[in-house]
């Protein structure tokens, strides 16, 4: 049965908002197209009837593509062609894939389109065409989207999950839905919701426990937003910590999941004990330091791992996330080897590991094969590793310098240990091995962290045994660095 045509007269293109616009834009980003006539939609390039055997028979190649498949926002641009057309295949889908229950299997609930995550993303959708058509069949389907996530075994947050960025951003989705729709109820539960969850989402420090950088940001974004739509009272303190993790040049350093993001405001020191957390703007030089609970949620194999700026300039810097259609990259993009740490040559499960501040940027982390003593300053980077293992291992340190820096060789073409910027700057990586100066092995990467993939180097210093103590340094040489932030 397709639902009757809305009044006639002209409407806003997709719902009433910027951000219906930009919901609209993901439909053609993950290559969701309906034909004109409105009978199929593409996913992929693979056709599905716009019939309830069709929907029913979905069975999307990845989390990503069922995720954004069963939100419906492949209906947005239709509904710039026909409202009539796009109620109708709403009314379909409602009936090809109903509920199976808060109960079921999630494996079923993602199958049949009712996770979290896909309830979230298609009740906005479904808010956006609502603003358009009025239509009460968008109505009722709506509602049914809201009631579930009324239920907490469907809601990232307490009391059944810690405070998670998809429990405040369905917060703020069902307080704005229920005004729409009429559900006083959805309002009152998201508030009480947030009220619960605030004091639990950011730890002491103002950090969140997503373990990356810019989740931070978008926890911070989410909250205000929290805030502004459910009154309660922000926050300051975890806008201050994500600050902290700002480079002077306004690039937000790439720790964990995320992607590129600059133009921010930095500034601020952070010492966040519990979740692992150093970094400080201080006499002209940014630096970071992870360390911490082993790793979940964004979170990357990079405990120990540093970034570095000084002299105007990213000396080093983590590699960012690689794009999540490529596996093997992204494995390695979220790998101890794309960080500055050192690694055993054996695979291993990622561990907890403890830090103290030893004195203004200096600090000692103890993990599972040894510690790692580091000292920042303007002009010089020490890093003191002392490690062992039970059987004769590789052990790898490995610096990731960030993109615009070139290794330097010697007339044989081997690595001299110093690293040029093509102005001139330039500075010396010396490692010794229970006193033995090592040469230091540069390898081919690529970095993840600016705008687009580019090449990097990762300098390696490298030795063998039960055991290893690393005395390495970073001396700036020469020049005024360069104020290059797209990495």
């Amino acid at each position: 049965m397709i639902a009757a045509a809305p009044p006639s007269g002209a409407l806003p293109a997709v719902g009433s908002s910027s951000r219906c616009v930009a919901l609209a834009e993901r439909a053609e980003l993950y290559g969701l197209r309906v034909d004109d006539l409105a009978t199929s939609v593409t996913l992929r390039g693979r056709s599905i009837p716009l019939t309830k055997a069709g929907l029913s028979s979905v069975r999307p190649a990845s989390s990503q593509e069922a995720l954004w498949f069963h939100s419906l926002v492949w209906l947005l641009p239709v509904s710039q062609r026909s409202a009539e057309a796009a109620i109708g295949a709403v009314e379909l889908y409602t009936a090809a894939l109903p509920d199976p229950g808060a109960g079921a299997r999630r494996a079923v609930q993602r199958a049949r389109g009712w996770s979290e995550g896909q309830i979230r993303r298609r009740l906005e959708t479904l808010e956006c065409l609502y603003r358009r058509t009025g239509s009460p069949v968008i109505a009722r389907a709506a509602r049914e989207l809201g009631d579930a996530l009324l239920d907490d075994r469907r809601y990232y947050g307490l009391p059944l999950y810690p405070p998670h960025n998809h429990g405040a951003q369905a917060n703020v989705l069902l307080a704005r839905a229920g005004r729409l729709l009429d559900r006083p109820a959805w309002v009152d539960a998201s508030r009480a919701r947030a009220l619960r969850d605030r004091q639990a989402a950011f730890a002491e420090c103002g950090m969140s426990d997503e373990q990356s950088s810019a989740y931070q940001w978008l926890n911070v974004a989410t909250w205000k937003r929290v805030a502004r739509n459910l009154s309660i009272p922000d926050a300051s303190r975890p806008l201050l910590a994500a600050r902290s993790l700002v480079r002077p040049d306004g690039v937000l350093e790439a720790i964990g999941d995320g992607g590129y993001r600059s133009g921010k405001r930095g500034g601020g020191e952070l010492w966040c004990r519990d979740l692992g957390w150093a970094a400080n703007t201080a006499r002209g030089m940014h630096y970071t330091l992870r360390f911490g609970p082993r790793k979940t949620r964004h979170g990357h194999d990079d405990h120990g791992s540093l970034t570095w700026f000084t002299h105007g300039t990213a000396v080093l810097s983590d590699r960012g996330t690689a794009p999540k259609r490529r596996k093997r990259a992204l494995d390695w993009s979220r790998g101890g080897t794309a960080h500055s740490i050192i690694e055993r040559g054996a695979p291993r499960v990622s561990s907890s590991t403890s830090g103290r501040r030893l004195a203004p940027d200096r600090f000692l982390l103890d993990g599972t094969d040894g510690s790692r003593e580091v000292t920042f300053s303007p002009d010089l980077l020490t890093v003191v590793d002392r490690v062992s293992a039970e059987d004769p291992s590789r052990w790898v340190q490995h610096w990731q310098f960030a993109p615009a820096w070139r290794p330097l060789l010697d007339e044989s073409g081997v690595a001299t240990g110093d690293m040029v910027l093509p102005n001139g700057s330039r500075v010396r990586l010396e490692c010794r091995e229970s006193g033995i100066l090592l040469a230091p092995v540069p390898v081919r990467v690529t970095s993840y962290a600016g705008v687009v993939p580019v090449q990097a180097w990762d300098l390696q210093c490298r030795s063998r045994g039960r055991s290893a103590t690393f005395t390495s340094s970073i001396n700036w040489v020469e020049g005024g660095g360069t104020g290059d932030s797209a990495r």
